[in-house]
């Protein structure tokens, strides 16, 4: 089997920055387990699958498809920058023409379009609820040790936790923290919790707020920068600060920037650029 493989990095406007993910275009579905073992040989935090859903459509010429996402080691049922990835190939590498792409996933219908040079993806919002800080106490330790929170949150459509650290703090003590994915393990069997946010207030210049993202349960220590945690943050962010568009920063070491605007239809817009830094054939 031969199948067109594409190495993304996404929300970055330059190459070896942003997160990256692979993209595999298939003209007809794999065995299940392959899926999983072509993730795992990739290594990557996601790879993206994308088909047809009509066999009289071509990857060049269809506006819907199927869309799974898989780490090194299970399926996922949502993944922004892997689904921002896929539209970035559709787009450059198939000369796609379709301005408006759906995706049927495991979260429902997703979409994407373009929007100058950006790729906007239209998401659910996930909003999270507070949460008591003495229900979680280990998890917060093992997540920001002595760090003063401000408050906690959870979102139950996601299982992501999300950790508001004190306004005192600053991006240069985000970006210094030290999470070790054994502690996070250790804390919560990922019953409960399958990712982490920690997110702190920006400065308004020009980021509203930064954040970074640790999900160890799914393989994934520390994830570069993660679509799926935006629709938790935007919702959060929106309610503390009265605003519907909001820039934020995700401070992991390859770092991104996610452009987020809430709409009155209950979803969030979540935008960015993406590089093409690979190109290639799967053979197995």
């Amino acid at each position: 089997m031969r199948i067109p493989l594409f190495v993304v990095d996404a929300f970055s406007r330059r190459p070896f920055c942003g997160n990256p993910a692979a993209v595999c275009l298939l003209n007809t579905a794999m065995a299940e387990e392959t899926y999983q073992s072509v993730a795992a040989e990739m290594n990557l935090s996601e790879t993206a699958f994308v088909q047809t859903l009509s066999e009289r459509d071509t990857l060049s010429t269809a506006s819907r498809f199927s869309l799974r996402w898989f780490t090194p080691t299970q399926e996922v049922p949502l993944c922004g920058h892997a689904t921002l990835a896929t539209a970035a190939v559709l787009y450059s590498e198939t000369a796609n023409p379709n301005v408006h792409l759906t995706f049927e996933t495991l979260s429902g219908e997703l979409y994407a379009r373009k929007k100058g040079e950006n790729i906007v993806l239209d998401f659910p919002l996930n909003p999270p609820v507070p949460q008591g800080a003495d229900e979680v106490k280990d998890l917060l330790k093992a997540a920001v040790g002595d760090l003063e929170v401000r408050e906690v949150q959870y979102s139950s459509s996601t299982r992501k936790l999300l950790v508001c650290l004190s306004d005192s703090y600053t991006r240069q003590n985000l970006e210094s923290l030290r999470v070790d994915a054994a502690s996070l393990l250790a804390a919560d069997s990922g019953v409960h919790v399958r990712g982490v946010i920690v997110t702190l207030r920006g400065d308004g210049r020009p980021y509203n707020f930064y954040s970074r993202y640790f999900a160890p349960w799914v393989g994934i220590n520390e994830d570069p920068v993660t679509g799926s945690a935006h629709t938790v943050l935007a919702p959060y962010w929106s309610g503390r600060l009265g605003m519907m568009h909001l820039q934020g920063r995700q401070c992991s070491p390859r770092g991104g920037d996610v452009d987020v605007t809430i709409r009155e239809d209950g979803r969030v817009d979540l935008a960015g650029h993406a590089c093409i830094v690979t190109c290639g054939t799967l053979h197995f």
